[in-house]
């Protein structure tokens, strides 16, 4: 009698535990055409800039802020389930630069605020249909954090507490803004499940190459994603770079935080359904 009365015990107490590690949730979004959202981006970065000066090495302290504010409507998804191209109208896109004793402000033209952003053959492509963008503002609106990749840090299934996986080398090229790629081990974590949020991390470090030059990455990041409605809605991202000599840039290290704020929307007005104009790469005058 004492062994079942023993047994019942433990039975009651393991029904009154809550669900532990073991339990699983799903993190994956599925990205359909036609879905719009609304995309706040906000970066800040500091570090030094090493030039040749006076026959020696001298390092030249920079700064620059970042802020981009977009509802963006996904026009093509690639074989993988990826967006492959969007259009997006920036409501603000502004950059402030200081580089020693140099300073320089970035703005967005409001006649070129509709823009498509695309990924042709792991290379991102920007342009403006209703006219060519300046030298600053192709840089300010094809340099900031790739979000047309950004669903590609989720697992795309099931995971528990604990759980780890790899981030795709396409996703690691594309959100570490390479031309191309030559090693990465980035890798996300479930790490808490609150208030129906999951909170993930992305850890590890990636080298590849920029505007001809290697550049060595070590990434910290944390992400939220709604289990209510299954969608990524923030990330803060964290990077440390190493950059080394380029053809048209000088060595540099600096530390940077992206901030990424993202919701479902209704489609704006200012987002058209069909954009028609000639992407001046691959010369298609349709963008569906």
């Amino acid at each position: 009698m004492l062994a079942w009365r023993v047994l019942g015990s433990v039975a009651l107490l393991l029904a009154a535990v809550p669900a532990g590690r073991g339990q699983t949730v799903s993190l994956a979004e599925a990205v359909q055409v036609g879905d719009c959202v609304h995309i706040q981006l906000d970066m800040k970065l500091t570090g030094e800039m090493h030039v040749f000066k006076d026959g020696k090495m001298v390092a030249l302290k920079q700064e620059a802020t970042a802020s981009h504010s977009f509802p963006e409507r996904v026009l093509v998804l690639g074989t993988t389930g990826l967006v492959e191209k969007t259009a997006r109208v920036y409501e603000s896109a502004r950059a402030l630069i200081t580089v020693d004793k140099d300073r320089s402000e970035e703005e967005l033209r409001p006649e070129r605020r509709l823009v498509v952003a695309q990924r042709h053959q792991d290379q991102a492509l920007v342009y403006c249909p209703a006219g060519a963008l300046r030298r600053e503002e192709l840089a300010l609106t094809s340099e900031h954090f790739d979000t047309l990749t950004l669903t590609g840090l989720l697992p795309g299934k099931s995971v528990a507490v604990g759980d780890t996986w790899k981030v795709s080398s396409a996703v690691a090229q594309a959100l570490c803004n390479f031309e191309g790629l030559t090693r990465q081990d980035l890798t996300g974590k479930l790490e808490a499940v609150k208030d129906e949020v999951a909170t993930f991390s992305v850890n590890g470090t990636a080298e590849g190459i920029e505007l001809g030059a290697l550049v060595k990455l070590t990434v910290h990041a944390t992400g939220q994603f709604d289990l209510k409605v299954k969608r990524l809605v923030g990330l803060e991202w964290k990077q440390q770079d190493e950059r080394g000599q380029g053809p048209a840039n000088p060595a540099a290290t600096v530390d940077s935080t992206t901030s990424v704020r993202r919701k479902a929307i209704e489609r704006p007005e200012v987002l058209p359904t069909r954009s028609w104009c000639r992407c001046p790469r691959t010369s298609s005058r349709r963008c569906r």
